[in-house]
């Protein structure tokens, strides 16, 4: 069913497709991430309002220097940087901001939109605007290479084992 409906029991009984693994919860992957100084990028899907909690969790990890919010909401980027200015966060182009100069001026530190529209000309636009770029999952090596050399900022993949094939070093994509 709908993971939403779910107890945490009923996820926790849930194992991964690829490895069979138990699904860990946001707080033990924010454990994991601390423990081997890895950054995360969330996609965040909380309703504005709803913030206090998760700054706590990532407060009890110290993790707050190390993660990135997406957002899709403008009110929840308005509240976070309100409260939280610390806090680096993207909002998606063109919806629900239909102009990167829009993004800018929400005070996003990254500009989020879909590979398909994440051109030479569109990430050179955010960075002349001090934006950075992230894109969906890009999943190919090819498509890795294409945007690794257009500039992308955050490459996000479903599969990090085609950049340790490609030989890449994590390192590279933090310019």
């Amino acid at each position: 069913g709908p993971i939403g409906q779910m107890t945490l029991a009923e996820i926790k009984a849930l194992k991964t497709v690829s490895r069979g693994r138990q699904i860990p919860t946001l707080e033990e992957v924010l454990k994991l991430a601390h423990d081997r100084r890895m950054g995360v990028y969330l996609d965040m899907k909380v309703i504005p309002g709803q913030w206090a909690d998760f700054i706590a969790l990532l407060d009890r990890h110290d993790m707050k220097g190390n993660v990135i919010l997406g957002l899709w909401w403008k009110d929840a980027l308005r509240e976070v940087e309100s409260q939280w200015p610390e806090m680096v966060t993207t909002i998606s182009w063109p919806k629900p901001v239909p102009k990167i100069k829009g993004v800018k001026k929400l005070g996003a530190d990254y500009v989020g939109t879909l590979r398909s529209l994440a051109s030479n000309r569109m990430i050179k636009k955010s960075h002349k605007l001090g934006l950075k770029t992230v894109t969906m999952p890009i999943n190919t090596e090819k498509e890795m290479r294409k945007f690794i050399d257009r500039g992308l900022d955050i490459l996000q993949t479903d599969d990090p084992r085609i950049l340790v094939k490609m030989g890449v070093d994590r390192r590279i994509l933090r310019r």
